[in-house]
């Protein structure tokens, strides 16, 4: 069998040259590396990768868990996750729950076989901090939007509360008092901390509580997820516009939701901001062009979280700062024209 020293030997380097060229360590010359990789080739020498990664215990890979792939949000998230991986020398392993917490923890102990060197995490929902605590008990583990309940455990989440309350705010400055909210269920501790940012923030500036105004989508079921969210929404959102209300604006808490309040406002003819006034958690992306407003949004900042999330793990990873803390990161507030001045 083939090993490094034959290359190192072959190449007339050290073996220390040969193992930078494959890890591709730039502080090599062109010329060594040109050798090296003709010694490669000429010996057909394969890396033991496994064999390295026992004796040094890292991969060099990381686990990914998301919630849902079809997310716009989400996709954009696991994608700008991975590209800074990759530029930290980090292979990732991706898998999505579908909204299931039993899914989820088979693929955190499938991962855990793999001696993959830390893991980035979006619940599912408001799992059992007992069994995550037992399954990533001394994993390197940053968490996204809500906490594990592990030891020396990072969160990194958008400041809810902040974000509502520039949402309600903005209404309100524009004469909005009758303000509806269509909410995702209240087991995804997202969904429970904007809905009590609702509250609060309209009880704050006088506005009274009206349930009429309030709507949850279902929870969600396994590979149904995203379909269902837009169906709930739109259903809501009707069943909202066929009553005597007299709601001027709708707050939705999530892209999806978004999708399916449009859906209802095309069914029963409703113009924006003309008729109605909306302002939407997330954005539309690419699909934004097929509207002829702009939406007035909570964009959360995709990269910063990405970035952080990264950063953090790597230095858990390296074990250069340990890091048990919540930190919430301020979403950007969009103005478009979607929301009507009504004073």
């Amino acid at each position: 069998m083939v090993s490094i020293k034959d290359v190192a030997k072959l190449a007339g380097v050290s073996h220390g040259t040969v193992s930078n060229v494959i890890r591709g360590i730039e502080t090599v010359s062109p010329k060594r590396v040109e050798k090296v990789k003709k010694a490669i080739k000429k010996l057909n020498y394969s890396p033991n990768t496994l064999a390295r990664s026992l004796k040094s215990r890292k991969t060099k890979t990381i686990g990914l868990i998301l919630p849902d792939i079809l997310n716009p949000y989400l996709a954009r998230l696991g994608k700008n996750i991975e590209e800074n991986l990759f530029l930290e020398g980090y292979s990732t392993i991706l898998c999505f729950s579908e909204h299931n917490t039993q899914r989820e923890i088979e693929y955190i102990e499938s991962l855990k076989s793999k001696l993959i060197d830390g893991y980035i995490i979006f619940a599912a929902i408001s799992g059992s901090d007992r069994i995550y605590s037992k399954i990533l008990k001394g994993e390197k583990v940053i968490s996204l939007e809500q906490k594990l309940g592990l030891e020396d455990e990072t969160c990194l989440k958008l400041d809810n509360f902040y974000a509502m309350r520039l949402a309600i705010e903005h209404l309100i400055k524009l004469g909005h008092r009758r303000i509806s909210i269509i909410n995702i269920p209240l087991v995804h501790p997202t969904g429970n901390e904007r809905f009590e940012g609702y509250k609060k923030i309209l009880k704050n500036n006088g506005i009274n509580i009206d349930e009429n105004l309030i709507k949850f989508t279902k929870a969600r079921k396994l590979n149904k997820a995203n379909d269902e969210v837009i169906e709930d929404a739109r259903k809501q959102t009707v069943d909202l516009l066929n009553s005597n209300n007299k709601v001027t604006a709708v707050i939705s808490t999530g892209i999806t939701i978004t999708i399916g309040i449009l859906q209802a406002f095309a069914q029963k003819g409703i113009r924006v901001p003309e008729d109605m006034s909306i302002v939407s958690f997330d954005e539309l992306f690419e699909y934004s062009s097929i509207l002829n407003y702009s939406l007035t949004k909570i964009r959360q900042p995709i990269e910063k979280v990405g970035r952080l999330a990264v950063d953090f793990l790597v230095e858990k990873i390296k074990g250069t700062k340990s890091l048990d803390s919540v930190i919430e990161i301020k979403p950007e507030f969009i103005i478009g024209n979607s929301v009507k001045k009504i004073i």
